[in-house]
């Protein structure tokens, strides 16, 4: 992701395409030194796409109205990202994401002080193994923020999950 991050921050393209690099610091509740976390995001925003791509973005209504085999949508910003990356890496290997990795991305709202208060999506580079299994969980339950696949299930571990952390 670090090197996503540094990219981002000089690209035209990614500035046309409404992508921005940004920087996470925390100090872990538990002390500890200071963790830094380098990310891209996104919001959403309104694109003429085809009639093809808005199925694919399971956004096409048929009332809308088609000009030159376009039509208005509102493509999310993790999808933004994705199609980002994805023509990053169909130019240079160098940007695909291997097999045991993926992106994962979080809807964000930012606090009441931002300079810019829309909602974005931000990105996350994480294992694709899983760490976790169910036996690890000890309470479960569902919130209603959207995310690319639908709600989001939050969770509460166990003692034995207290040695997993994600990367």
């Amino acid at each position: 992701m670090n090197q996503l991050f540094g990219h981002v921050t000089g690209d035209e393209e990614a500035k046309k395409r409404g992508i921005l690099s940004e920087v996470d610091q925390w100090t872990p509740d538990s002390g500890g030194r200071r963790r830094t976390d380098y990310y891209v995001l996104a919001r959403d925003r309104e694109e003429q796409v085809t009639v093809a791509e808005a199925r694919d973005l399971d956004c096409f209504d048929q009332k809308a109205e088609v000009v030159n085999g376009k039509v208005r949508c509102n493509v999310v910003g993790w999808r933004l990202i994705e199609r980002y990356v994805a023509a990053l890496a169909a130019k240079d290997p160098k940007w695909k994401v291997p097999d045991d990795r993926q992106l994962a991305f979080e809807y964000s709202e930012p606090p009441l002080e931002a300079d810019d208060p829309r909602p974005y999506w931000r990105s996350y580079y994480v294992d694709r193994s899983v760490r976790l299994t169910g036996s690890a969980i000890s309470r479960r339950w569902r919130a209603t923020t959207p995310t690319p696949t639908g709600p989001s299930c939050w969770w509460t571990s166990t003692a034995s999950a207290a040695g997993c952390s994600a990367t």
